[in-house]
């Protein structure tokens, strides 16, 4: 009877042993199935990292490119808006010229007149005939003055205004691209 139970004690330890030897084995394929697993996760992690990272770098460099075409466009349309008020001024200013002299010329006439029907001596006439025209010539320059410096003010003007809703354009498209950018992450 005892030689049985030593027999069943000894069973079960082989019993025991081996199962303790399956679970090793198996723990050990689990434990390397999972080590595999991880660095198949980790290989794929890199490489998704990566290509996020190209992927990324060309988007920014995309809209590098995008606010450098709108920077450069800006600045020619600035340059076409300051040419075209200039040409405006160019006009409104030779037309003010014109306008001067040919009322510079009808005065003159009529102070001739003026001074032919008063019957002064010729000196006394060329005397008042010149003060009039320094008085002439001195409205003049201060018209002429007062138009260039509103020309001036209306090209700072439109100048500034162009400037404000061209920054504001940029400004929206920097936002929207870094939006963009932010989605991407």
């Amino acid at each position: 009877l005892q030689e049985e139970m030593h027999e069943q004690m000894s069973g079960y330890k082989r019993l025991r042993r081996d199962h303790q030897a399956s679970l090793a084995k198996l723990e050990e394929a689990c434990r390397q199935e999972m080590e595999k697993h991880k660095q198949l996760l980790d290989k794929e992690y890199e490489q998704l990292l990566t290509q996020f990272s190209k992927e990324l770098e060309k988007l920014q460099l995309k809209h590098q490119e995008e606010l450098g075409k709108r920077l450069k466009m800006n600045i020619n349309t600035e340059k076409k808006l300051i040419k075209e008020v200039s040409q405006g001024h160019d006009t409104e200013r030779k037309t003010f010229e014109t306008k001067m002299k040919a009322e510079y010329k009808l005065k003159k006439e009529r102070w001739k007149r003026e001074m032919e029907s008063q019957e002064t001596p010729k000196s006394q006439r060329n005397q008042a005939l010149l003060q009039h025209k320094e008085n002439f010539k001195e409205m003049d320059a201060a018209e002429s003055q007062r138009l260039v410096r509103g020309q001036k003010d209306r090209l700072d003007y439109e100048v500034r205004k162009f400037r404000r809703r061209r920054l504001v354009k940029y400004h929206d498209l920097e936002q929207d691209l870094l939006r963009e950018e932010l989605n991407k992450r």
